[in-house]
């Protein structure tokens, strides 16, 4: 019989964390949020347990947090200009937390810090498809993965002010 009683007690508590779990949304162990200084640098780094957002706008934490393209967003109006500052967030996490997990951190912070407040909904939107011509495909991968990167290196640093 204590056995059972044992049994039952322990499914209660699985259960009943199973249902906060689900409730309370993940967060941070500790979080600092701070306007960033001018002419600081973009960027965001990450170490076991810790990671750094430095000089981040509000649409960009939002890219990260929801792994959404910025074209997916609609934005209110008085946000369209991008001019609503720059933050450093600094936040620290247990050991082992998994990229999903400190998505939802995140968004929690925004929620908590921010006030963010948003709907998602479906919209219908005009798209390019790539189809190979009835003449069959023309091009051909290269014999020279050397010359790729620099080629997608290039590309990825082409329109940038080098100077």
């Amino acid at each position: 019989m204590s056995r059972r009683i044992l049994r039952l007690a322990v499914t209660e508590v699985v259960v009943m964390t199973m249902a906060l779990a689900a409730v309370a949304p993940l967060r941070f162990d500790a979080a600092s949020v701070k306007p960033a200084e001018p002419g600081e640098s973009f960027g965001m780094n990450s170490d076991p347990g810790r990671i750094e957002y430095r000089h981040f706008g509000i649409k960009g934490l939002v890219w990260v947090a929801y792994q959404v393209t910025l074209p997916q967003i609609v934005w209110p109006a008085w946000m369209a200009d991008s001019s609503g500052g720059a933050y450093d967030i600094t936040a620290t996490f247990p050991p082992g937390t998994t990229d999903p997990q400190q998505h939802a951190m995140l968004q929690a912070l925004l929620k908590d810090r921010f006030g963010l407040v948003f709907h998602r909904e479906t919209r219908e939107a005009k798209v390019y498809a790539l189809v190979i011509s009835e003449h069959g495909l023309k091009i051909h991968k290269s014999e020279n993965p050397l010359t790729t990167r620099r080629l997608v290196s290039a590309c990825a640093t082409a329109g940038t002010d080098s100077t």
